[in-house]
């Protein structure tokens, strides 16, 4: 019996110089099989090498977000992390390690109580170097703080603490408020007052000064309380220095509805032990 398929596909044949001498040409061995195993072999040594990058870069990230938020706690004389939250941004954290510097860092601190003054606080920062002796590229500092925490910071200083000086807010400016007494006649005091920085100190530029339903020149208000008006102009019932690191340095203070916004820059700090454990002062 013949081979069907030698009819259909006949075998290649070489003929020599005498009609009788045929020289036969085989087909090589099938390999498909062996192809296609060693495609799916490669496919799941790729596979297995991603999964152990992912894992790794997975482990390293959250080792990196618990070592921030402890300096982090650190930096704000806190005992715990708790309350603490960490992003390291995208992109590959072990490429960014390797590299010497990590792209993006934010660090949000909520709530934070320092010194009788309660708020939140969020740290961005770019270009982070994991050699801590390094400086940081770039750092921003925000503080929000609400009015009545400054208020009762405010209360416990000697001299507005005798007066009974009282803080709220009236649209962008705001107001101290005092009790004052002449010939047994209650005459309220209000002051108002616009919140800045100078050279990286807390001020307040005093705006009026109304004595009952009269208004005052600022001047005059040290003829009725004696260095009242230095002691507001000093700032020293906004300062939040001393609870910070020392190498941030205060930009601007704003006021937006019931709260104080402090900014603090912190562009080339470095973030080791000893600079974030060194306090600012008031």
């Amino acid at each position: 019996m013949s081979d069907p398929e030698a009819k259909t596909q006949p075998l290649p044949t070489i003929q020599s110089g005498r009609p009788d001498d045929v020289v036969v040409v085989q087909r090589p061995p099938r390999r498909k099989r062996r192809g296609l195993a060693a495609v799916i072999a490669v496919i799941v040594v790729l596979a297995l090498i991603v999964a152990a990058i992912f894992a790794g870069d997975y482990f390293a990230r959250k080792a990196a977000t618990d070592y921030v938020a402890q300096q982090a706690a650190t930096a704000a004389g806190l005992n715990s992390t708790r309350g603490i939250h960490v992003n390291l941004g995208k992109g590959y954290f072990l490429l960014q390690a390797i590299s010497g510097r990590i792209n993006d860092v934010t660090v949000t601190i909520n709530p934070l109580t320092v010194q009788q003054i309660t708020g939140s606080l969020t740290v961005t920062a770019h270009g982070v170097p994991v050699d801590t002796a390094q400086p940081v590229k770039s750092l921003q500092v925000q503080v929000t703080v609400p009015v009545s925490s400054i208020a009762a910071k405010a209360s416990t200083f000697p001299q507005l603490k005798k007066i009974g000086v009282t803080l709220t807010t009236s649209g962008r400016h705001l107001v101290f408020s005092i009790p004052f007494t002449v010939f047994g006649q209650k005459i309220p005091i209000g002051i108002t007052a616009t919140p800045g920085v100078k050279a990286g100190k807390a001020t307040l530029a005093i705006d009026g000064v109304e004595l009952g339903q009269n208004r005052i020149p600022a001047a005059q208000l040290d003829q009725i309380l004696p260095g009242l008006s230095a002691l507001l102009a000093s700032g020293q019932s906004l300062c939040i220095a001393s609870a910070l690191p020392k190498e941030l340095v205060l930009t601007s203070i704003t006021l937006q509805g019931k709260s104080l916004h402090f900014t603090l820059d912190g562009n080339g700090a470095k973030l080791d032990h000893a600079s974030l454990s060194a306090r600012g002062s008031c």
